[in-house]
């Protein structure tokens, strides 16, 4: 359980900074380097559980949308301890 938590964390986390790092590198122009397509291509698989719940919900208020960042980070570390339990048995 410990691991799961962590994880949430973890992966919660890096999505938001992926994204920060993202709108801090753009310059508004169409244009993109590579590390801004990494950064923002990364960060939405991250998040696509989040912009899943939220349409099923139809929730568009960004203060509802925040804590679903959580629900995505908890739904991909379940399936990392779902394929490390997997690996093992």
């Amino acid at each position: 359980m410990g691991r799961v938590v962590f994880l949430t964390g973890l992966i919660s986390g890096a999505a938001v900074l992926l994204f920060v790092l993202a709108a801090l590198m753009t310059d508004g122009e169409l244009s993109r380097t590579p590390g801004e397509w990494l950064c923002s291509i990364t960060g939405a698989v991250i998040v696509w559980p989040v912009v899943a719940v939220s349409r099923l919900l139809h929730v568009e208020s960004a203060f509802i949308v925040w804590p679903l960042w959580l629900a995505s980070g908890f739904f991909w570390a379940l399936l990392v301890e779902w394929l490390l339990v997997r690996k093992r048995t």
